[in-house]
């Protein structure tokens, strides 16, 4: 009779956990996903608004078109335009897609972040096997991946960043292969390059990471893979075909003029990126135009030098920070650094660190860098906890020459509690913001919607959020000041301008405090909320 027991039971677990663990990986972090979805409860903020939105206008019949505008880089001609000039579209197709298999909800929208991310666990735990062929390191890396700290409640949200930080893995994990194993890896990591680019378009790095690469392996080893010439540019040809229908709707929808992206090198504050009638070019960056005397050479290159510290943390948060010094053991005692599996790593976060922190500035520093970090998660973590063990046999060997390999385990078990406490402190800040941000957007529009004529938008902080607490159109907040806040509400037929006293614009504060006056465009139009005035047009009819 066939052994019943709990410890056969386990065994047999534990057996065929060791014969697939990379599924076991992929199942674990999928459960632990589901389960971490009910914690949140909307959005919450601008971006996975924005995904949201759009995904549900093409779910009901109206295809790549939005009611909103977030942002005037390239004003539109109407309220109703053509969607995604600046986001990519990709991440809404995914919750479309998610919509039409399991209905129009919030938790639908989800289930694709939880799909990527769990993959990405998955992925990380092959990176460390590959890397180490260390079963040990593999799970441990695994279970990092998991519960990774800063990104803990972003996926299982309806942003891009598991999507985003999947498809760029991939594309790194299959340059090397391509380096290291075949040239024809080059093909699918030119289509998941591709891919990335469709869900945010600097994506388009992981692309021109592949010949900087092959260019530097032909040069440390010039005889290898001497047909590797062909397969990249098959591999450039993939990525140029996955990406082709985008740019050809792009171009049928909004024309030849260049990606409003490019005008983000000008920017002298965040806040310029909500500018409506002062262009974002190269005259006001260099102060000619619209000059300030607290803007010149020593704050440019002050900001340059703090982005620079700042954006550090594109390899500290993949390492949860207090993982970070490991990772630099880890690089150096091994020599990991030379290895050909993280040419495409370095290539891609010098050059990806470099063009954020010295060209895109202050998109870089306020969440760009947060938002793709993640993409180096599958390289980071194992090369930490290789210099997790390396400094532990070292301080063993110096202090402790009879210490097993027990120790080890509960350092690292120590290591893994830590990345438990990160996740669970940052998941409750992270969702009691969300939350807030979302009751903040549904209590203003429970009482602007009933006041809003028919055919009218508001002005408001962050449109993509009252659209999904009111499924109303709006309109960005012009931060060049209230005149040409009003100019962009006589153009987009804005009937209130909605202002909240949690995020007045700098340029609106004296407005504010004195309820429009002296204002010419402006008069107040009542306080339905505290801290929540309106204003109407003085012209408005």
């Amino acid at each position: 009779m066939a052994d019943q027991s709990p410890a056969s039971f386990a065994g047999r677990l534990r057996q065929r956990a060791e014969a697939h663990p990379f599924a076991v990986i992929g199942l674990l972090a999928l459960v632990v996903r589901l389960a971490t979805m009910p914690l949140v409860p909307a959005p919450g903020y601008m971006d996975a608004c924005y995904y949201y939105g759009v995904a549900e206008r093409l779910y009901h019949g109206h295809g790549f078109t939005e009611n909103i505008i977030w942002a005037y880089l390239t004003p539109p001609a109407s309220l109703e335009h053509p969607a995604d000039p600046y986001w990519m579209p990709l991440q809404s197709l995914a919750v479309w897609a998610s919509f039409a298999m399991f209905g129009e909800t919030f938790r639908a929208a989800q289930i694709p972040g939880a799909i990527f991310s769990s993959a990405l666990c998955m992925l990380a735990a092959w990176c460390a096997w590959d890397l180490t062929r260390s079963r040990r390191c593999l799970w441990w890396t695994g279970l990092f991946a998991i519960f990774s700290g800063f990104w803990f409640p972003h996926w299982v949200n309806c942003d891009y960043i598991a999507l985003y930080a999947l498809a760029g893995a991939g594309a790194l994990v299959l340059t090397y292969r391509a380096l290291r194993d075949d040239p024809r890896f080059f093909v699918p990591a030119g289509v998941c390059a591709g891919l990335a680019y469709l869900t945010r378009g600097h994506g388009l790095l992981f692309a021109a990471v592949m010949p900087v690469c092959w260019l530097l392996a032909k040069w440390m080893e010039p005889g290898r893979h001497p047909k590797s010439a062909r397969w990249l540019i098959a591999g450039l040809a993939a990525a140029l075909l996955t990406v082709s229908p985008w740019l050809a709707y792009y171009h049928l929808a909004h024309g030849a003029a260049p990606s409003p992206v490019l005008k983000l090198m000008f920017q002298r504050d965040f806040n310029d990126l909500y500018f409506y009638a002062q262009p974002l070019d190269l005259g006001y960056f260099l102060n000619q135009t619209h000059p300030s005397p607290d803007w010149g050479l020593w704050p440019l290159v002050k900001f340059k030098l703090v982005a620079l510290g700042l954006n550090l943390d594109l390899w500290a948060r993949p390492a949860l920070f207090f993982l970070a010094p490991f990772l630099v053991v880890g690089l150096l005692a091994q020599s990991l650094w030379r290895r050909v599996e993280l040419l495409p790593f370095w290539i891609y976060s010098i050059g990806f660190y470099l063009i954020i922190s010295l060209v895109f500035t202050f998109p870089g520093i306020r969440g760009t860098t947060f938002h793709v970090a993640g993409t180096l998660l599958p390289f980071v973590l194992p090369v930490a906890l290789i210099g997790l063990d390396t400094t532990l046999t070292w301080l063993n060997h110096r202090f402790r020459p009879d210490a097993t390999l027990d120790r080890h385990r509960i350092y690292t078990l120590f290591a893994f509690v830590g990345a438990l406490a990160l996740s669970a402190v940052w998941t409750e800040g992270t969702v009691r913001f969300w939350r807030t941000h979302d009751d903040a957007y549904r209590a203003i529009a429970a009482k602007v919607v009933p006041l809003v004529a028919p055919g009218k938008a508001v002005m408001v902080m962050d449109p993509p959020a009252y659209y999904y607490a009111a499924r109303r159109p709006a309109v960005v907040i012009a931060s060049d000041g209230p005149a040409a806040a009003a100019a962009a509400a006589r153009r987009y037929n804005v009937q209130f301008l909605v202002l909240e006293a949690r995020g007045v614009p700098p340029t609106f504060v004296r407005f504010y405090e004195t309820n429009a006056a002296g204002s010419p465009d402006w008069q107040p139009a009542g306080e339905p909320l505290r801290g929540v005035k309106l204003f109407s047009l003085r012209d408005a009819r």
